[in-house]
């Protein structure tokens, strides 16, 4: 709290959401219908639509600068290997709409979420040496469990939900999608850049003249601090290794994050129990 400008922009922001509530509690039509949280499917809906979309760019946020910095491929090339991730989810989408008809949606929810997981899990494990085909499969992975994700989460949110809400209820999941994704690329380009300094600083500890390695007549050969170049590839090479943990620790962040909510897929009723009963209230009406 010691910046000003954060201590103003936090005051309008309380007096903001103030406001807000004040007329929305008051007026015959808020900005926010409060109905819609009448609906469990649709809370629970709500609270994915701020887990998964913080996973999706955030990931994505740090693929770009990963691939061009520490793998060192062209625009072009890096570009190619992030479509493989919406390859996946293409395939995914396309597969779980026959899928819902025979599995709950729920169990679609967490297997996705699981692939999400093992795919991150392999990203901690990738180096300046990482093949293009593992980036490309592991992408690919991703983008799977993003689709077994979206579309059960989307139906299951909206399917117990009044139709005279739905306007409102997707305005509110665009609203959510939107604050998460900047919530979560800012926590993990925050990470990266703490995370490197701190590594770096740490890894430069053991940079010295008592350690035996660097003594080495092999080692030596190639860097020897006692000149200008051996001291800027040292440099290189401890920013390089310090920004290759930092992203594995962002990973391994994300990883844990998206474990801690799997257990809230089950806030979310079952899709088809819902299904059955729609199906049951639209052979009555047929029948009266």
């Amino acid at each position: 709290m010691q910046s000003r400008e954060i201590v103003i922009e936090l005051i309008i922001a309380g007096i903001g959401f103030y406001y807000f509530l004040a007329h929305s509690l008051t007026t015959a039509n808020p900005f926010v219908q409060f109905a819609l949280f009448k609906d469990k499917n649709f809370v629970g809906g709500c609270v994915f639509m701020t887990v998964v979309p913080l996973v999706m760019y955030s990931t994505m946020a740090l693929a770009t600068p990963y691939l061009e910095n520490i793998q060192g491929y062209p625009i072009l090339t890096a570009g190619w290997l992030l479509a493989s991730r919406g390859l996946g989810t293409f395939f995914s989408m396309m597969l779980v709409s026959r899928l819902m008809r025979y599995i709950e949606a729920r169990t679609l929810i967490i297997s996705g979420l699981l692939a999400t997981c093992s795919s991150l899990y392999a990203m901690t494990g990738w180096t300046e040496q990482t093949s293009f085909n593992e980036v490309a499969l592991v992408s690919t992975l991703q983008g799977f469990g993003f689709g077994l994700v979206f579309v059960p989460l989307s139906t299951v949110t909206f399917l117990t939900l009044s139709p005279k809400l739905r306007g409102d209820g997707t305005s509110m999941l665009t609203l959510l999608r939107n604050v998460a994704s900047s919530i979560g690329i800012s926590i993990v380009i925050a990470q990266l850049t703490s995370g490197t300094k701190q590594t770096y600083a740490r890894l430069s500890e053991h940079v010295t003249p008592f350690n035996h390695a660097l003594q080495m007549p092999d080692v030596r050969s190639l860097l020897d601090l006692g000149t200008n170049g051996g001291r800027a590839m040292m440099d290189g090479l401890l920013n390089m290794q310090a920004s290759i943990i930092a992203f594995t620790l962002d990973y391994e962040l994300v990883m844990i994050f998206i474990l801690a909510s799997i257990p809230l897929v089950f806030l979310l009723g079952s899709s088809k129990a819902a299904l059955r009963k729609q199906g049951a209230g639209a052979e009555h009406t047929v029948i009266e």
